[in-house]
């Protein structure tokens, strides 16, 4: 799905962001990092792997963060 208005575009973080807290909840996360804003992103997309590429939705995870970042 992509989107062209800055108001469309608002939408599709809030998309993501939900999803994306939803399947952070039982990652291995401090809890200072859980906020999905812009430093926390960057820092989940370097780091998140470390104590968490062994969970079912990493990879969706991974996929969720790096659109994350195109629309930040």
């Amino acid at each position: 799905m992509s989107f062209d208005s800055e108001e469309d575009k608002a939408i599709e973080r809030s998309m993501i962001r939900e999803e994306l807290r939803f399947i952070i909840d039982d990652f291995d996360i401090p809890a200072m990092r859980r906020p999905l804003v812009g430093a926390n992103v960057r820092w989940m997309a370097r780091n998140l792997q470390v104590r968490n590429s062994g969970h079912s939705d990493f990879a969706r995870a991974m996929q969720l963060i790096k659109k994350l970042l195109k629309i930040i």
